[in-house]
């Protein structure tokens, strides 16, 4: 089994549970200085928000290290929650929240809270319980099923409920990480002031939102999106490798029309006079080079007469230097 799931760090608790400063919010208008109670307070995020938002604020807190923190921070938070709710005179809070009661609490401990928590709210006073929900599937099963408390609290008492989520179902497939599942209870109040607090509880989603998106839902979700990226994957895939085939063909034909392009012009090199040169050469006769070229298809030099052409020499006559044009014809050969 997992170990219990980690207290939120400070700063995701307090982005989180500024979300249900709307449903408090609306006291504000109606007592000058409404009084608000934290249980499970940790270091003091909760009770900041509220502070700043003008409300008298007291909390608890087991933990002796985050207690100090809260003490340390101006708070006035106690050790022992039971003590402190016996404690306090009936219809005395404004707000009495709890983020990680349904998380640190198990059903039989809630039951026996649930009576206080109730005697010490005034009219159109809010419960917020949050935690974390045992549908969780390595939950413990001593903890608190929300949607269980959900339908006591709208069986007993008439006031307005909603269960609100925090967070998005990508973090949490099953909606249960902590402070995720929260219950927000306004007992049941007479007058128009209380009709402030409509607008939070209609915005806020219902017990039955929930149920589509739970994580049978979710994952139907996530697999279209995933089947829809594959598709749009797939066709970007295939239309890059036929971009690529076509690039390949267009290289082949330049490639062949290259190859024809070099073989036109080895064939236009092999003029006739050069071979006769050539083979002269290799004979042991020496031949001008321009009456070598003057047999060439396509020149426009005169025909040079055989009578022209010198005799050949002696071997003992000296080395006659080559013609600039016989110089670059030998270069040409020897590449």
């Amino acid at each position: 089994m997992t170990p219990p799931l980690p207290r939120l760090s400070a700063a995701d608790a307090e982005t989180r549970r500024a979300r249900f400063l709307p449903f408090v919010l609306p006291w504000r208008e109606i007592d000058l200085l409404p009084r608000a109670l934290d249980l499970d307070c940790g270091a003091g995020g909760w009770l900041q928000l509220l502070s700043a938002a003008g409300f008298d604020v007291e909390g608890s807190e087991i933990d002796p290290t985050l207690r100090e923190e809260a003490q340390n921070a101006g708070f006035a938070v106690a050790e022992d929650m039971s003590f402190h709710l016996s404690e306090l005179t009936e219809g005395s809070l404004a707000v009495l929240s709890g983020f990680e009661v349904l998380t640190r609490h198990d059903p039989a401990g809630i039951d026996a809270l649930l009576p206080h928590m109730l005697r010490v709210l005034r009219p159109g006073g809010l419960l917020i319980l949050g935690g974390a929900d045992v549908e969780h599937p390595d939950a413990p099963p001593a903890r608190t099923r929300a949607t269980d408390l959900f339908e006591r609290l709208r069986a007993e008492n008439p006031g307005r409920l909603k269960i609100v989520r925090s967070g998005s179902l990508a973090d949490d497939p099953w909606g249960t990480s902590p402070a995720n599942v929260t219950l927000v209870l306004q007992t049941d109040a007479k007058g128009a002031a209380f009709d402030r607090f409509h607008a939070a509880f209609a915005a806020a989603p219902s017990l039955e939102d929930l149920h589509p998106t739970r994580f049978d839902a979710y994952l139907l979700d996530r697999l279209s999106q995933l089947d829809a990226i594959h598709m749009s994957t797939r066709q970007a895939a295939e239309e890059r490798t036929l971009r690529l085939e076509r690039r390949v063909t267009e290289l082949e034909a330049l490639q062949a029309a290259q190859r024809q392009e070099i073989e036109s012009l080895r064939h236009l090199t092999r003029r006739r006079g050069l071979r006769k040169w050539l083979h002269d050469r290799r004979a042991g006769r020496k031949t001008d080079p321009d009456a070598a070229d003057a047999d060439a298809p396509g020149t426009d030099l005169p025909a040079v007469s055989p009578l022209s052409v010198p005799e050949r020499p002696s071997p003992s006559a000296p080395l006659q230097p080559l013609s600039t044009r016989m110089q670059a014809l030998r270069e040409r050969l020897a590449e």
